[in-house]
């Protein structure tokens, strides 16, 4: 019990509970991503002026390398420009974004959908793709649930944080509660 008095230890326990914090509510802000409604979207419509897919060879801290593909297109009336990205691992093309800049390129009407929060921004995130209003190249569904795993592992590790925290500050109690 003495250890708890210590300010260094004390200082060390708070902050495992602000990194606990922190982590939960990075974890709620992407909810709004996951749990974004059709209603709370903003359709734009549009012709292609140009649509390209880029391919880039990122490497992380580990120095592991792989490949990110990002769709960029313009629709003409808009001064937007709207990305899609993804992790491909070692692959050298993305046959999603293939197929969605061929539907593009086809299409007389293309729609896309965006927060309505996001109207006023250059470069806001895209949430689907309707290709004359009959066919979707981008599923809302694929958009929204990217984000999930990361969520989920923020929300975990933002709950054993603070559980570390209560059960190195309250030992007694916390012993008692799962007795």
């Amino acid at each position: 019990m003495m250890f708890r008095k210590d300010p260094i230890v004390r200082r060390y326990q708070v902050r495992l509970l602000m990194f606990g914090i922190m982590m939960i509510g990075l974890a709620a802000y992407q909810l709004q991503t996951i749990w974004i409604s059709k209603s709370s979207l903003l359709p734009l419509h549009g012709t292609l002026k140009s649509a390209d897919i880029y391919i880039t060879r990122v490497t992380d801290r580990g120095g592991h390398e792989s490949q990110v593909s990002e769709l960029i297109f313009f629709l003409n009336g808009y001064a937007k420009k709207f990305s899609v990205a993804e992790n491909i691992g070692n692959a050298n093309s993305n046959d999603d974004y293939d197929r969605i800049v061929a539907g593009l390129r086809e299409a007389d009407v293309v729609t896309v959908w965006i927060r309505k929060s996001e109207e006023h921004e250059y470069q806001p995130k895209v949430f689907q793709i309707d290709q004359d209003e009959e066919s979707t190249l981008l599923e809302l569904e694929r958009v929204s649930m990217a984000e999930s795993p990361m969520t989920a592992f923020l929300l975990v590790l933002g709950l054993v944080s603070i559980g570390s925290f209560l059960w190195f500050r309250y030992p007694e109690k916390f012993r008692k509660f799962f007795a």
